[in-house]
C-alpha cells in the first residue's frame, strides 16, 4: 500500500468504505456434536442483519431485512483506481461504525495524510463516526438518516431567523413566517463555518452547531454530490471479491482462513497493480486481466 502510495501521488486523496458480507456454505455446529461425525461445521461464522430502508407507495417508511450467516470484511479504497487502502475481517454481526473508526485509527499517517475525503453511506451515519474522521484530519462525506422526531420538519439555528432541516437546507423565516431557500456559498476553513446569502446578506453557520447535518462540505451543493458518487468505487471492489476471485461460491470455513484469503486476495490486488505501474500502464489497474503497456507516439 505504501509503495502504491509512493508511485501514484493521489493514492488516497479520496477513499471510500463500506462493509461487505462474506457467506459462509458450511454447516453451523450443532450444539450438542455427534463426536463420530468429523469436524466440518463452522464454528466463527455468526448472522449478520442488513436492512434496505425505502418509502412504500403512499410514502410510509418501510424496511426490509436481509440475513447472511458468514462473515464481513470492512474495507477503504481509492476512490480513483478502485484499490485497497485497509481492510478488516470480522464475523457477520461486526458493529461497521466501530470496525470503520478502528480501521482509520490504524491508518500510516502517509496516507490519513494525504487522504482528504472519505465517503461513506448512510449505515455509518453517527456523530462519533463524523468526528472519529475529522479527528484523523479527513473531511467526512457521509450520507445522513433522519433520527429527527416524528413531524419535526426543520430547527432553529441558534437565535436566528434561519432553520434547517435534517437533510442540511438552509432557509430564511421572513416577515410573513414563510421560508425561503438560502443560496450556500462556501466554507470558511479558518473560522469553520459555512456560509449562506439571503438578499445579499451573507450568515454562517458552524458546523459545530450540529455536527451529522453540517458537514465541512455541504450536504446540498454540487461538491458533496460529486465526491459521493465516488462511493461506488468500493462497491466495485466488492463485486470483484465476488466475481473475479469467486467469494461469492466458495469452501472457506474459520475466521482465521477467511482473513487470510482477503488478505491474499487484496493485497495480490494491489501487488498486481503496481506491477502495471511498473511496466508504464496507468489506467484500469484493478482489473484482474492483463492491461496493454501504452505505445510509445
Amino acid at each position: 500500500m505504501l509503495e502504491l502510495a509512493e508511485n501514484l501521488p493521489e493514492f488516497g486523496k479520496d477513499a471510500a468504505g463500506d462493509g461487505k458480507y462474506l457467506d459462509s456454505y458450511a454447516k453451523r455446529q450443532d450444539k450438542n456434536p455427534n463426536p463420530d461425525a468429523g469436524d466440518r461445521a463452522e464454528r466463527d461464522a455468526q448472522w449478520g442483519v442488513k436492512e434496505h430502508h425505502y418509502e412504500d407507495k403512499s410514502g410510509n417508511p418501510q424496511v426490509k431485512k436481509e440475513y447472511h450467516f458468514g462473515f464481513k470484511a470492512h474495507i477503504v479504497c481509492d476512490v480513483k483506481t478502485e484499490l485497497p487502502i485497509a481492510y478488516n475481517v470480522l464475523a457477520a454481526n461486526s458493529d461497521e461504525k466501530k470496525a470503520m473508526m478502528d480501521m482509520i485509527g490504524k491508518m500510516p499517517s502517509q496516507i490519513t495524510g494525504r487522504m482528504e475525503h472519505l465517503m461513506l453511506d448512510r449505515g455509518y451515519d453517527s456523530m462519533e463516526m463524523i468526528r472519529a474522521v475529522k479527528a484523523a484530519g479527513i473531511v467526512p462525506i457521509v450520507d445522513i438518516r433522519n433520527c429527527w422526531k416524528d413531524g419535526e420538519a426543520t430547527r432553529q439555528y441558534k437565535d436566528t431567523d434561519m432553520v434547517y432541516d435534517f437533510e442540511g437546507n438552509v432557509y430564511m423565516v421572513d416577515d410573513k413566517g414563510e421560508q425561503r431557500r438560502m443560496h450556500y456559498e462556501g466554507y470558511d476553513s479558518q473560522k469553520k463555518c459555512l456560509r449562506y446569502s439571503y438578499k445579499g446578506k451573507t450568515n454562517k453557520i458552524y458546523v459545530s452547531y450540529d455536527e451529522r447535518v453540517f458537514l465541512p462540505v455541504a450536504r446540498k451543493s454540487k461538491k458533496f454530490e460529486r465526491l459521493y458518487k465516488g462511493r461506488t468505487s468500493v462497491e466495485r471492489l466488492n463485486g470483484r471479491l465476488d466475481r473475479d476471485y469467486m467469494f461469492e461460491d466458495h469452501c472457506i470455513r474459520g475466521l482465521r482462513k477467511m482473513k487470510l484469503m482477503v488478505s491474499l486476495t487484496l493485497l495480490t490486488m494491489n501487488a498486481m497493480a503496481l506491477g502495471k505501474i511498473k511496466e508504464g500502464v496507468t489506467t484500469h489497474l484493478a482489473a484482474l486481466t492483463r492491461v496493454e503497456k501504452p505505445r510509445a507516439s
